[in-house]
This record gives structure tokens, C-alpha cells and sequence, in this order.
């Protein structure tokens, strides 16, 4: 498939459903191939692990994702929340925070996924 549009999705999954709407989109589009996925707003690795959980439920742990910003470093004027975990998962979700190399002078650095063809 030559022809296949390859999309990099920047997402605040987790708070509501559009983000995993369009995730779950993106996924079944058959020529569209996700390269990598960035987590903006995340809450002490929840978020990224949310979006983690449903790539694993879709069988697509192959797709690159990077932990963002954290809500906890300040970099947001107000908080960004989420809803309760047990209300929209069906069950405990591992937090996935950045890794402790992406991090320098208390700010998290994100790295994109560049593909050239």
C-alpha cells in the first residue's frame, strides 16, 4: 500500500470520548497508517497509560507512544481532569509517565516521530 497517509495523532485521551473515538478511527482506517502518538496534559502517567491500555486491546502495542507535559509540573493554569478511573475502564490502568531521561530542568521534552518517504 503505497498510498497510505501516515498520521502522527497528539491526544489528551482519557477525559472524555473523542480522543478515544478518533484513536479507535485511525486504528480501522484501512489506508492510514498511525506512526507514533504524543500525550498532552497527562496527570501523573494516566492519560498515557489509558492510551496504551487501548492499543493493547487492539493488538497494536507497536505504535510508538511518548508521555508529554505533566499536569503536576505546572505548566497548565488550571487542572486538567479526568473522570473516575473505574467509571471508564474495566480495569486498573498502569500509569505510564515519561521516562526519567526524558525529563531536564524539571520539563518534560517530547520526541516526534519523524518518517521520511
Amino acid at each position: 500500500m503505497n498510498n497510505m497517509k501516515k498520521i502522527h495523532l497528539d491526544t489528551d485521551l482519557g477525559g472524555d470520548i473523542d480522543d478515544i473515538c478518533a484513536l479507535s478511527m485511525l486504528l480501522r482506517c484501512q489506508d492510514t497508517k498511525l506512526t507514533g502518538i504524543t500525550v498532552v496534559g497527562d496527570t501523573n502517567g494516566r492519560r498515557t497509560g489509558y492510551t496504551r491500555y487501548a492499543l493493547k486491546l487492539e493488538g497494536r502495542s507497536d505504535i510508538p507512544v511518548a508521555a508529554g507535559a505533566d499536569t503536576s509540573q505546572g505548566f497548565y493554569r488550571y487542572k486538567l481532569g479526568l473522570p473516575q478511573k473505574d467509571r471508564y475502564w474495566p480495569e486498573s490502568v498502569t500509569p505510564s509517565a515519561a521516562p526519567k531521561c526524558a525529563k531536564a530542568y524539571g520539563k518534560n521534552y517530547v520526541v516526534l516521530f519523524a518518517q521520511i518517504n
